[in-house]
């Protein structure tokens, strides 16, 4: 019996195999349907708007406020726009719309524009469809006009490339705008007033300023450069952010104070906060980009290329020639307490003999691009020292001028806002004294073993970034610290008068090699 059984079994799997075999060559020899998914449906609509900030010769910010904390926090916020007249867009999510109608219904009878922040404020919307991206911004549009009866013109997206699709998905949403932010805030922004002061010194004209609203910032928020270019990059908070206030306050009430501190200082500051609208009006097109850069000219403004802050050839060098000392007679030099040192070294050798009688130095100690914009406002208020740069250049009818200013910050979440109003600095000189050449120069480094910041890697860093901003708008641009610093990317002792305490004032020799090299690279 167990004989008999055991054959069938045999007889069993035989079959079974030959039929595996047969319908295996059945689906070789078959011809058999593909599927073929169903293409995505792409947009013809025209893109929405992008409103992004402005290069302005005037004083001018935008604000915007997006996502949600608690109704008192968000009560208080639009009751003081409405106490001082500010315009504002309020992005508000469809969740949000949705939950809280009476919030919104106030926000619009106090005169806030809403905006639509997407269904849930959903992030990375670049990586979605062109259909999911519609119903986005069309679930929302309907949500806020049932809530308020307003129905937005403004889109917004939470930590989101704006690209081709995306601005045609707004459109298709029922937009016909965009809103690309310029600088972001939370509660954690500001811990006092004097820390939104010191925002407001160094801000950039023509800003559109986020403040987010029950959210923690994301890395590219805290600066587009940050996570590139600082040591310790953009998790690591901003320099006016309080370290107590970062780590033990985990509520986001603080906000209310934050934007209170922000207009106060703005106001102080003779900024005026206008829409969106009014803030493209005053675009100003100067100084633009004349090149695009290939991409072994930005390999060379890497700073992940260089392995210690040291180049082997001067970097973004502009067109130049081998000049005469005399060539530097009647240039104005602006910078900070070391270029008032060249100047005293000019003054030391004039007196032994007839050296650059005619050049002008135009310095004080700390001076930054801010403070040097500052003193071109009417009605300025110059403290000791501190002149009106382009009417001072004016006056001494010189044909070159050098700067020499570094950020006042070495984080690299800043150095974007150094580098806006540096263009704005140039093209005020100009347009006051037309036909000069402005002439950047790299920042000088400290002795190696300086350590306090900035250090010498951030200073390269920077001077990487200044080099390639140049380049990309034809100014020209010299490296002096080249000529200046050791193979450790240092200033050369001999070169310092001060090494074994702040390591970056120059001696004599220091002072004639920056001249020399100025000599051999007089900008064509």
């Amino acid at each position: 019996m167990k004989r008999l059984l055991t054959m069938l079994l045999l007889v069993v799997l035989c079959l079974a195999l030959t039929s595996c075999q047969q319908l295996e060559t059945l689906r070789e020899e078959a011809v058999l349907p593909k599927y073929t998914a169903t293409p995505e449906p792409a947009l013809t609509c025209e893109p929405a708007q992008l409103y992004t900030g402005v290069d302005t010769e005037e004083r001018l910010v935008s604000l915007v406020l997006e996502g949600y904390t608690d109704d008192t926090t968000i009560t208080q916020l639009i009751d003081l726009m409405k106490a001082r007249d500010i315009p504002c867009v309020w992005f508000v999510s469809g969740v949000t719309a949705d939950e809280h109608v009476y919030m919104l219904r106030h926000a619009a009878a106090s005169g806030i524009e809403l905006g639509n922040y997407t269904i849930s404020a959903e992030k990375e919307l670049e990586n979605r469809s062109a259909s999911y991206l519609v119903h986005q911004f069309q679930r929302t549009q309907q949500l806020i006009l049932a809530a308020c009866a307003q129905l937005p013109s403004i889109g917004r997206c939470n930590t989101t490339q704006y690209t081709d699709t995306m601005l045609q998905a707004v459109r298709a949403g029922g937009l016909t705008h965009a809103v690309e932010p310029t600088l972001y805030l939370n509660h954690r922004s500001f811990a006092s007033e004097s820390d939104a002061q010191l925002y407001m010194e160094s801000l950039v004209r023509g800003s559109i300023i986020s403040v987010k609203l029950g959210q923690e910032l994301d890395d590219d928020e805290y600066g587009d450069l940050g996570e590139e270019l600082d040591e310790r990059p953009a998790i690591d908070p901003p320099p006016t952010i309080s370290e107590d206030l970062t780590k033990e306050d985990t509520t986001y009430q603080n906000i209310v104070s934050v934007v209170t501190w922000l207009l106060d200082q703005l106001e102080q500051g003779g900024y005026e906060v206008v829409s969106l609208d009014e803030l493209q009006a005053a675009r100003a097109d100067y100084l633009p980009q004349v090149k695009e850069l290939t991409e072994e000219e930005l390999a060379l403004y890497d700073p992940t290329a260089y392995a210690a802050p040291v180049a082997q050839a001067p970097i973004g060098q502009c067109a130049t020639r081998a000049g005469t000392t005399e060539e530097l007679d009647g240039a104005v030099f602006v910078g900070d307490a070391i270029t008032n040192g060249l100047g005293g070294y000019v003054a030391w050798r004039n007196q032994q003999a007839d050296f650059l009688p005619n050049t002008r130095f135009i310095t004080w100690p700390g001076m930054t691009v801010e403070g040097a914009l500052n003193t071109m406002e009417p009605g300025a208020i110059l403290t000791a020292g501190q002149v009106n740069i382009a009417q001072a250049i004016k006056e001494s009818g010189a044909a070159r001028v050098y700067l020499m200013l570094k950020p006042e910050s070495p984080r690299g979440y800043v150095l974007e806002e150094y580098l806006t109003n540096l263009r704005l600095l140039i093209h005020l000189i100009q347009q006051e004294n037309p036909g000069v050449q402005v002439i950047v120069q790299s920042v000088l480094p400290g002795v190696s073993q300086r350590t306090t910041a900035p250090t010498n890697a951030n200073i390269f860093r920077y001077n990487l970034l200044l080099g390639k901003m140049c380049q990309e708008h034809g100014i020209p641009f010299l490296d002096v610290a080249f000529a200046l610093r050791d193979t450790d990317g240092g200033l050369k002792t001999d070169y310092c008068i001060d090494a074994d305490t702040y390591g970056i004032h120059l001696s004599d020799a220091g002072c004639q090699a920056w001249l020399d090299y100025l000599v051999a690279h007089i900008p064509e």
